[in-house]
Formats: C-alpha cells, sequence, structure tokens
C-alpha cells in the first residue's frame, strides 16, 4: 500500500479542515439529494510533552491508510456528483491523477461507496485501481473503508469510523497482515486513547487527557505486562 509522507499528510489534514468549514448541502432541497462524502477523520495523538514515540508512529501509520482515498474525497466535497436514480458518481482530479467516487444509495438507507484511481506520474501508475470500496449511512458520519494493495484487487484491512451526536470519533483499522487490529477514540476536549491487538490480545494501550497527559502499558502476547510509562 502506496504511504504518504509526513508532509503529504500534514497537507492533507489541512484540506480536511478546509473542506469541513464549508457548508454543506441542503437536504430539503431535491437538487442536493446526493448523500454525504463520508467524513474524512484524521485521529489525532496527545499534544503534552514527553508523548511516547511508539504512540506518535502508531497513529501517523493509523493515518496514512486512508490518505490516498482521502486526498480524492476531500476534493469531491466541494464538487457535485452526476446523478442517475439512486447513483451519484464525482469524477475528480489532483496531479497527474483522476478518481472517480461512486455512491449507490441502497434500500435500507445505506450507501455504497467505490473510489477507483487512474493516472501517472514519476513514482506512480493507476489502471481503473480500486483504491476504497465501502459502505456508510447518508450522513456519512458512520461506516466501513475496504482498502486495497496499490494496483492490487488484494486487499489490505479494514477501516471503521463512527462519529456520535457528542463529536466523539471512534475508528478501527484491522490489518490482514499480521493480525493487528488499532483502535482510537478522540473526544472533542482533545482526550483519547489508543489501543494495539495482536491476535486479539492487547498489546498496548495509551490513555490521555484533555491536557495531553497521560499514561501507557505494554504487554506481551501472553497478556503479561511488559512495561509501562507516563508523560505530562
Amino acid at each position: 500500500m502506496f504511504r504518504f509522507s509526513k508532509f503529504a499528510i500534514v497537507f492533507l489534514a489541512l484540506l480536511v479542515v478546509s473542506v469541513g468549514c464549508l457548508d454543506r448541502n441542503n437536504p430539503n432541497d431535491p437538487q442536493n439529494a446526493a448523500p454525504e462524502i463520508p467524513q474524512l477523520i484524521l485521529f489525532h495523538g496527545p499534544s503534552g510533552n514527553g508523548v511516547p514515540e511508539a504512540l506518535q508512529n502508531s497513529i501517523e501509520e493509523f493515518n496514512a491508510n486512508m490518505a490516498t482515498g482521502y486526498t480524492y474525497l476531500s476534493i469531491a466535497t466541494i464538487t457535485s456528483p452526476d446523478a442517475n436514480d439512486n447513483r451519484y458518481v464525482w469524477q475528480v482530479s489532483a496531479g497527474g491523477f483522476t478518481a472517480v467516487i461512486e455512491a449507490v444509495k441502497q434500500e435500507d438507507d445505506t450507501v455504497e461507496w467505490t473510489v477507483t484511481i487512474s493516472g501517472s506520474d514519476a513514482n506512480h501508475s493507476y489502471d481503473n485501481w480500486v483504491a476504497l470500496r465501502g459502505t456508510s449511512n447518508m450522513e456519512g458520519t458512520e461506516g466501513e473503508w475496504h482498502i486495497f494493495e496499490e494496483n492490487s484487487t488484494n486487499e489490505v484491512g479494514v477501516f471503521v469510523w463512527s462519529v456520535d451526536d457528542h463529536g466523539v470519533k471512534h475508528g478501527q483499522f484491522t490489518a490482514h497482515s499480521g493480525d493487528v487490529v488499532y483502535e482510537i477514540t478522540n473526544n472533542p476536549d482533545g482526550s483519547g486513547s489508543f489501543v494495539k491487538k495482536v491476535n486479539g490480545v492487547k498489546v498496548y494501550e495509551a490513555i490521555w487527557d484533555a491536557s495531553g497527559a497521560g499514561s501507557w502499558t505494554s504487554w506481551d502476547t501472553n497478556g503479561n505486562v511488559i512495561d509501562s510509562g507516563n508523560w505530562t
């Protein structure tokens, strides 16, 4: 799976924030009946001093899994789709690449999504590569993405997200390689938590409060504590 550089992820974060400031389509307007683009969530770690490098790196890796698809979904939020019955198609471009984002409304008020990328630059070439395939609710506040290996139909993992009525964001990424699961929660006040599991066993957990201070614990695959610590 193609990994963005830290610079690219920062750029994407700024783009997501900018898009979030734009008005959503009015759902009462029949011309704006397209489903909402699923919320583009970049999860954040604590901001305190001495935050463990392992935690920072894990959250960056967590976000990087969605970076490629999010680039095009971000652009789609400020464009209008072509509509045909229950099918909506956005076509957007970035650099030398074009993405076709397709949404199909289902009878149970869910939406099926596909993000297909084509194009090339000096480093990459895609020919109708399905980067993401997923399902969300109509509001785009919860759902899941199936993420595919670059230029392949091999599924890398599954990203599940939700944003509740209080603005609490939950994310879970299940990586098929190594049977690893990452879980993260971001609260509106800046507090949160991060958990890593291997083969269903919790091997790392970090919890932080609104000030950015927190603690962490690591376990072996038998459930025995290996190490722990805190930061302020």
